[in-house]
């Protein structure tokens, strides 16, 4: 089979395509989001993080639930929770039910720089969306999702 080059990157044969494609389109996303918050001094992760938790955190949410919602580790969710305990965007509870857990709310400064985290989100939206037509932008949401399958339910990862 013939390989497919794109960008001078060589991803072997077309079975090992769609899946390296994909990674490399979140590579970029992670990368050019990280540019866009360096201003803020913070990673795309906790951006996504201070998003989930104004959108889903008016009680808090426990942190096995973020490192299932963005499907990493335990020390990398710790890691950025620190940092932005450290910042002063978000604060850590003993989870009263669970001791072993902890609740993490959304502070007054995290609920300030939630408007420029959303911001962020929409340009790197706007730049996806300058390269697609309308068309294509519903073909690729269409796809997206029938290769997640119909069962998909990303809080459970």
């Amino acid at each position: 089979m013939d390989k497919i080059t794109i960008k001078k990157k060589i991803f072997g044969p077309p079975e090992n395509y769609l899946p390296r494609l994909i990674h490399e389109l979140d590579k970029m996303v992670v990368f050019v989001q990280n540019i866009h918050l360096s201003n803020l001094n913070m990673s795309f992760l906790q951006l996504l993080i201070i998003v989930h938790l104004k959108i889903n955190g008016e009680n808090g949410v426990n942190q096995k639930n973020l490192e299932k919602t963005f499907g990493v580790t335990s020390p990398v969710i710790t890691h950025s929770l620190k940092s932005m305990q450290k910042k002063g965007y978000i604060s850590k509870e003993v989870n009263a039910a669970d001791t072993r857990h902890f609740i993490i709310k959304l502070n007054d400064k995290g609920e300030e720089v939630f408007p420029q985290c959303s911001e962020s989100l929409s340009k790197m939206e706007e730049t996806f969306l300058k390269r697609l037509t309308p068309e294509e932008l519903k073909d690729f949401i269409r796809l997206s999702y029938k290769l997640l399958g119909p069962d998909y339910d990303m809080t459970k990862f």
